[in-house]
């Protein structure tokens, strides 16, 4: 079995945000930990704004994503919540079936 490198970026509660699998250059391993940490960010203020109590259809759809793209098992959680704020057209999107 061939080895390969994995690079984990973890935020402060131990979550994964960015996985990188294989074999990459140093400037493409910058620019993905990047994108991660712009995410992470974001997610640090949704989880805040999430925790405040906000629960609208465009705030749920970012929570979800960014929860998603960094692994966090909150998303199917909060994709919960926002099922019953989507239309029978968004409902049919994959991205929205949990």
């Amino acid at each position: 079995m061939e080895e390969m490198p994995t690079f984990l970026l973890l935020g402060g509660y131990g979550e994964i945000i960015c996985q990188v699998t294989g074999k990459q250059t140093a400037s493409h391993l910058v620019e993905i930990f990047k994108k991660g940490l712009e995410d992470y960010n974001v997610f640090v203020e949704l989880k805040r704004r999430y925790g405040w109590g906000e629960r609208g259809k465009d705030f749920l759809k970012e929570y979800v994503r960014v929860l998603y793209e960094i692994h966090s098992p909150d998303w199917r959680k909060v994709a919960k919540e926002l099922l019953p704020l989507l239309t029978d057209e968004e409902r049919k999107i994959p991205a929205y079936q949990c």
